[in-house]
């Protein structure tokens, strides 16, 4: 761990001084074990915004030896000078025409007015994303793995000016590892009952995807509802097939239930489909995502109404649109909010030539056939994928990506794709890409630098030294 540590402490340190050391405006928030400033929340506020600013508290009081205290906003003395962490009354006085709700998903301000800073974000994690951008930026705090880290100790602690008003681009940011994942929740409490449990570090490092199952008030995260290839899920063979053979796909003449798809221009079948979709966000109406998504295999409906659609739109992609369209058409009239993916994957992933995906409907692509030793955005062999993303963007406002970033076929030997991890995700950015699912070794702890690629990968898709105007 050694070398890791040594490699991302470089790539911090460059990116802490190349942000911060031009600009000599400082404020002190203290000295010699005494706080200059209080923390300030909302009268009411909200379980976010509480943590936010307990983990400001936290990181404060371990850095100096002082007492930060934390104050509701009817009690602070204005006079001195806040830290005023939420969507207050206070902070909407000192950043005149501030709108916490109108902020891009996962926004964050960080104002510096007068003596005064405001830490604020979008509602749902925004807060605690200033406020860990703050310490990181500001007081130099690294969260390096769930069981390491770094907190400066400074008797006397200044922090620059900052003005930062940033939205990430990928609403959906996940990096596979182990480090940020348990799927039981007992077993994760129990394994990191030493260190930092891991769906804290994964909301530090602003991971956000399926599988960080972070705690409410550290944010929360994305919920899917199947996470691919539901198509049998939602319509199973074994409930319908005996009475509808005509659902399933058409193969060689004949209608199958194995390893087929649906016919997707059946209008009972989509009937039902609907249907079935609905009563499930009925139960499960927090969802985020919900996945129309074919099987993992082959086996495209081959009737003459489905080839029909293919012939038109020049690929199976085109009856597929059609459908998921229909069915988010159907989902948004009750569920406005959920996002509806489905894949453009294997026999799919060309881009269909006149339909287009419904501003609801995210397209997900993968990445498994491509050469990892190339930036995805350039080189011969990864062409072919390039072009269908590029296709897709053209006509579809929001995709998404499933990137390959570990060695399937041997986990603990080097990866050589260090190089292109940077200008892949700025590839799927330029592309539309609003969320990214880096799947790397989340069976291991040691492997190819696995914590150093989560820390890399995290900073990668969030980045959190961008400064532009606060208002």
């Amino acid at each position: 761990m050694n070398i890791v540590k040594s490699i991302i402490l470089m790539l911090a340190c460059a990116l802490f001084f190349s942000c911060e050391a031009s600009d000599n405006n400082t404020l002190l928030l203290a000295k010699g074990r005494k706080a200059k400033y209080v923390i300030v929340t909302p009268d009411s506020p909200t379980v976010v915004e509480t943590t936010a600013a307990n983990e400001l508290k936290l990181h404060l009081d371990a850095i100096t030896g002082a007492d930060f205290a934390v104050v509701k906003e009817s009690a602070a003395d204005n006079a001195k000078p806040q830290l005023v962490v939420g969507n207050s009354a206070r902070a909407r006085a000192l950043v005149p025409g501030l709108d916490a709700g109108k902020l891009s998903y996962d926004g964050i301000v960080i104002s510096t007015t007068g003596e005064n800073i405001v830490l604020v974000g979008h509602p749902v994690r925004g807060t605690l994303y200033a406020v860990n951008t703050f310490l990181e930026n500001a007081c130099g705090v690294r969260w390096w793995t769930s069981t390491e880290k770094y907190v400066p100790v400074a008797k006397t602690l200044k922090v620059p000016v900052l003005n930062i008003n940033y939205a990430p681009k990928l609403i959906y940011r996940e990096a596979f590892y182990k480090d940020v994942y348990s799927s039981d929740v007992n077993f994760r409490n129990e394994y990191y009952s030493q260190a930092e449990q891991s769906d804290v570090f994964a909301a530090r490092m602003k991971s956000n995807g399926y599988f960080t199952n972070i705690r409410r008030e550290y944010g929360g995260y994305h919920k899917f509802q199947y996470f691919v290839h539901s198509f049998f899920p939602i319509l199973p063979p074994e409930l319908y097939f005996d009475k509808h053979p005509e659902w399933y796909s058409l193969i060689d003449g004949k209608r199958s239930q194995n390893h087929t798809q649906l016919c997707l221009t059946n209008e009972q079948m989509k009937e039902e489909f609907i249907k079935n979709v609905l009563d499930t966000l009925r139960v499960h109406p927090e969802m985020d995502f919900i996945s129309i998504s074919q099987n993992d295999w082959h086996g495209a409906c081959q009737c003459d109404k489905c080839q029909a659609v293919v012939k038109e739109e020049e690929g199976e992609s085109g009856p597929l649109i059609r459908f998921v369209n229909s069915v988010a058409e159907a989902i948004e009239k009750e569920f406005p909010d959920i996002w509806v993916e489905t894949l453009a994957y294997q026999y799919t992933r060309k881009a269909p030539v006149k339909v287009k995906p419904r501003k609801n409907v995210v397209v997900r692509l993968c990445t498994i056939e491509c050469s990892f030793s190339q930036p995805l955005g350039e080189g011969d062999q990864n062409k072919s994928l390039r072009d269908d993303i590029e296709a897709w963007s053209k006509i579809a406002d929001n995709l998404f990506v499933w990137n390959y970033v570990t060695n399937f076929s041997s986990y603990m030997l080097p990866h050589p794709n260090i190089h292109t991890l940077a200008p892949n995700i700025r590839f799927f950015v330029k592309n539309n890409t609003i969320g990214l699912f880096e799947q790397g070794d989340v069976y291991c702890d040691a492997g190819d630098f696995v914590r150093m690629r989560n820390w890399v990968i995290s900073h990668l898709m969030e980045p959190r030294s961008r400064r532009e105007p606060a208002h």
